[in-house]
């Protein structure tokens, strides 16, 4: 508003100064048109400016996007003017990934259907909390301004990418280590192969990991120990990485009807669906305590962000 307030006066003055130095009749009635021309753009828009400010506007979003999304919001609301245009101030914050920022929207004209604005930078996974801090409609010309009401806030939840395991593509095989980092097979469903099992309970996968022959045992069964620690930094790209694979992880053991125990500083619940693992994100994105469990037990493996995929702790 101020720019056009500058420009409109920075006119007149042109225009005035032109007329008083020429003396002629034309610039004089330039001048005069360009004196009433915000008169003229407030009669006409002010009808539709009590309109939209006597109507209430919203915004929202996408619920749950995926790392380096395009952020997006949508504004609805009923507008049938040609005559003026709103402007809003929209802040986002996420506390995770350290990210904070501006955008400003102009939307013109009439709004029949609700209208879509894309922020101009990338999701980074997180929690974002995003609010208006200022909403206005202007007349024609935008030198004339009232504030308008509009729902201020919505959060977007965005989960990381996913990051596959290069040592572990078989998430069956993937907690039967014992402390020491070998097989268990005291322990766990499996035993080396010997005369009189069949052959067909053979699992080539971990018998090629073990370079021996390993069949599975249907005498006894105990779960193994799905207790995993995600060893979580003050760097967005070693956390990022560390989410990254244990989303690869987590939808694994949730697709084969299985689950696990994570656990960070504040978090230790039980992932077993879609749902809990959105719990699970949402409270470890907005700093809430949940600890489905006092203790943990034996931590099978621990994500860290090292550079190591995964980590037996001794």
């Amino acid at each position: 508003m101020l720019k056009n307030v500058l420009l409109y006066i920075f006119s007149v003055v042109i225009l005035l100064s032109a007329y008083l130095v020429t003396d002629k009749w034309v610039v004089f009635i330039l001048f005069c048109v360009v004196t009433f021309l915000p008169i003229l753009s407030l009669i006409l828009s002010l009808p539709h400016m009590i309109s939209t400010f006597r109507n209430s506007f919203y915004i929202y979003g996408e619920k749950i996007i995926e790392d380096d999304d395009k952020l997006k919001i949508n504004i609805i609301g009923e507008r049938k003017s040609i005559f003026t245009n709103m402007k809003l101030s929209l802040m986002l914050s996420n506390k995770f990934a350290k990210d904070t920022k501006v955008n400003k929207f102009t939307v013109i004209g009439s709004m029949k259907t609700p209208i879509t604005k894309s922020f101009d930078t990338n999701a980074k996974c997180g929690f974002y909390n995003l609010c208006v801090n200022s909403c206005r409609v202007y007349d024609l010309l935008g030198i004339f301004s009232f504030k308008v009401k509009m729902e201020n806030s919505f959060s977007t939840l965005v989960l990381p990418n996913e990051e596959s395991f290069k040592d572990f593509e078989d998430v069956e095989t993937l907690f039967l280590n014992n402390e020491n980092g070998e097989l268990d097979t005291d322990y766990f469903n499996f035993t080396e192969y010997h005369y009189g099992l069949n052959a067909r309970d053979i699992n080539w996968k971990l018998s090629a990991r073990k370079n021996t022959l390993i069949a599975r045992k249907y005498d006894t069964y105990v779960e193994p120990t799905r207790n995993v620690h995600l060893d979580l930094t003050d760097k967005y790209s070693e956390n990022k990485s560390i989410l990254g694979r244990f989303l690869y992880l987590a939808n694994k053991l949730i697709y084969e009807n299985s689950y696990c125990i994570v656990s960070t500083k504040n978090i230790c619940m039980k992932i077993d669906s879609e749902e809990t693992l959105e719990k699970f994100f949402y409270n470890l994105f907005t700093n809430s305590d949940n600890r489905e469990f006092e203790e943990i037990g034996t931590v099978a493996f621990c994500i860290t962000g090292s550079g190591e995929e995964v980590k037996t702790i001794e």
